[in-house]
């Protein structure tokens, strides 16, 4: 039975059925389950504890691979038209694959018009560019670059006990769908924003991604409505407005400094980070920003990011 009122499914997971083939076997999982069976078996039991009861809402997941070789079944169509909430699981295979592509798009046009929030992209390794069904949506980074900067797919090939980023996520994506079956359902939705303020946290470097979490999970715990709600789009023009559109509706702007500057394309020389904190001036908002005191700025390289490190707003505290 849905939790949503009105639909036969809560849940819909979409992904390339490659990313699902078992690597390894382990004594404490299903020696036959895949990264993705494990990824939907876990967040079905963080749904059950965030919801209820597991009877109380409905995934559907496609382990028999009911797809066709070359365009969407009238079966899957439907379940896509009779679903609430859409998890693409964004990989290489995932963009190769014509028929997941026409499942995000297929989604994304029956409900163009009430889209905002019902769409969850699960990044299981890096892209150069997602597929544009899935871009500009609202991710969870299930990957980290290791210290030789190679990224590497969180609980591949099975998830540890110990392996703490990747539960997090986890419980993260779940307490997110959660809060929009909920108000879809027409319920009060935990963690909402209470009134506790509107803060917009900025995009970071990758190697500060986690530590990002941490703070918009305790901001979030804390009744603070964290922006953005979803991923900022790229291309200047795209990601300056998307940025003003939500700065105009925070209080404070809270931005995390490494010792890189990241990405600075040619149509944003300074970076991502100068970008960021300057717009939020314009809006003369409050602007909090935080570097590790154990970084020498000595040792940065760039001049132009040494400079925003030792801006006045920046604390070089412990997090």
């Amino acid at each position: 039975m849905a939790f949503v009122p009105g639909y036969d499914q809560d849940v819909f997971i979409s992904y390339a059925h490659v990313d699902d083939e078992p690597l390894v076997a382990a004594s404490w999982a299903d020696q036959s389950a895949g990264w993705v069976a494990t990824f939907v078996r876990l967040l079905k039991n963080e749904l059950a504890q965030k919801i209820g009861r597991s009877e109380n809402f409905a995934v559907w997941f496609d382990q028999i691979n009911l797809r066709g070789n070359h365009s969407i079944t009238p079966e899957i169509t439907t379940k896509l038209e009779r679903t609430a909430t859409f998890v693409g699981i964004s990989s290489v295979p995932y963009g190769a694959s014509q028929w997941c592509r026409d499942e995000a798009r297929l989604f994304s046009q029956r409900f163009a018009d009430d889209l905002a929030g019902r769409v969850f992209v699960v990044e299981k390794e890096p892209l150069a560019e997602k597929p544009p069904q899935l871009a500009g949506l609202k991710n969870y980074k299930f990957w980290h670059l290791d210290d030789k900067e190679q990224p590497r797919t969180l609980g591949k090939p099975v998830p540890l006990p110990a392996e703490r980023e990747y539960f997090s996520l986890i419980e993260d994506l779940a307490r997110d769908i959660q809060g929009q079956l909920k108000a879809m359902a027409g319920r009060p939705r935990a963690n909402g924003g209470n009134g506790a303020g509107v803060a917009f946290l900025a995009e970071v470097t990758d190697d500060l991604e986690f530590r990002r979490l941490e703070v918009r999970r305790y901001l979030e715990q804390k009744g603070v409505l964290v922006l953005p709600e979803a991923s900022l789009p790229l291309g200047r023009a795209q990601f300056e407005a998307a940025l003003d559109a939500d700065l105009a509706r925070g209080q404070v702007f809270v931005q995390l400094l490494g010792p890189i500057p990241g990405k600075m394309p040619p149509d944003v020389p300074d970076g991502y980070g100068w970008l960021q904190v300057d717009l939020a001036r314009r809006h003369r908002m409050s602007v909090l920003q935080w570097r590790n005191p154990e970084l020498d700025l000595i040792d940065i390289e760039w001049p132009r990011h040494r400079e925003l490190l030792a801006l006045d707003t920046v604390q070089a505290t412990s997090l």
